[in-house]
């Protein structure tokens, strides 16, 4: 329960309230109840000073603030799913971790590619695949780190929760730490041990309807299922190409994963280089 003291909203008693998952999109730190064939998530509301916050967010002018754009331009970033965030009436608060995402690719150098192009680079990094004279021009341009910059602007990336992780793994094309054994004995080795997390794009089903099927709850600190997407959810590959998975892993919060990605990024950089020269 909520009261207002001196112009500022304070908790009192049990500070859950009920909020209802939006199309599955949410970033929410919750969990899922399942009663009479209704879903709930619960969410706790946190006073501070600057008014109420929901954990794991942020406001609109924080998000603005670090991110060296306006609070305007946040709000249409998040409403054109730029940014993953919750509207609360009429205000919007921001998932913390879309905004450490975006924060850090937005420090990386080179113009950003569009979700065709990037597709276009995997794939000719994964398989040597013909590009157009402006695309060789990204890969030979570009570092390694600046590639795995440029494709990611392209794919979302969000964690989950769940009680049924394999309902999940059973629908998606892995990528990530899970599948980087793909990349060869040297990748492999760098992560000798269990895997933490199962990163993958959906397969076979709509992101929606894997989120639904899987019962997925959004956890941005904890989740152990991670699901990623291209912005125009686009996915054209029978199987995760190898450049996408290095990619993938190259993001990763956890240092093996990020620097066993990022090696297997410049070998096959350094590959297709070799073939043209």
């Amino acid at each position: 329960m909520l009261k207002r003291t001196a112009g500022r909203p304070e908790a009192t008693g049990g500070c859950q309230t009920p909020c209802m998952r939006s199309g599955g999109r949410t970033a929410l730190r919750a969990e899922r109840i399942v009663n009479d064939y209704r879903r709930h998530i619960l969410c706790i509301i946190i006073p501070s000073k600057d008014g109420l916050y929901m954990q794991g967010f942020v406001t609109t002018d924080e998000a603005a603030r670090r991110l060296g754009v306006s609070p305007r331009r946040v709000v249409d970033m998040l409403t054109t799913g730029q940014l993953s965030g919750e509207k609360i009436h009429r205000s919007w608060l921001v998932s913390a971790a879309a905004v450490d995402e975006r924060e850090r690719l937005s420090h990386a150098p080179g113009r950003p590619v569009s979700a065709v192009t990037a597709r276009a680079l995997v794939t000719a990094l994964s398989d040597g695949s013909r590009l157009t004279s402006r695309q060789e021009a990204i890969i030979r341009r570009r570092t390694a780190e600046q590639l795995v910059a440029a494709v990611s602007r392209s794919v979302r990336i969000e964690r989950f929760a769940t009680r049924r992780p394999e309902l999940a793994a059973d629908h998606l094309h892995l990528t990530g730490e899970g599948a980087i054994a793909r990349l060869g004995a040297r990748a492999g080795e760098a992560l000798v041990g269990q895997v933490r997390r199962t990163h993958g794009y959906p397969r076979g089903m709509t992101y929606d309807e894997l989120v639904d099927h899987a019962m997925l709850v959004p956890d941005d600190e904890n989740g152990r299922i991670v699901l990623h997407r291209f912005i125009d959810e686009i996915f054209p590959w029978s199987e995760t190409p190898r450049a996408l998975i290095a990619i993938d892993a190259a993001r990763d919060d956890q240092a093996r994963v990020r620097t066993a990605g990022l090696d297997a990024v410049e070998r096959l950089r350094n590959s297709w280089l070799a073939d043209r020269t």
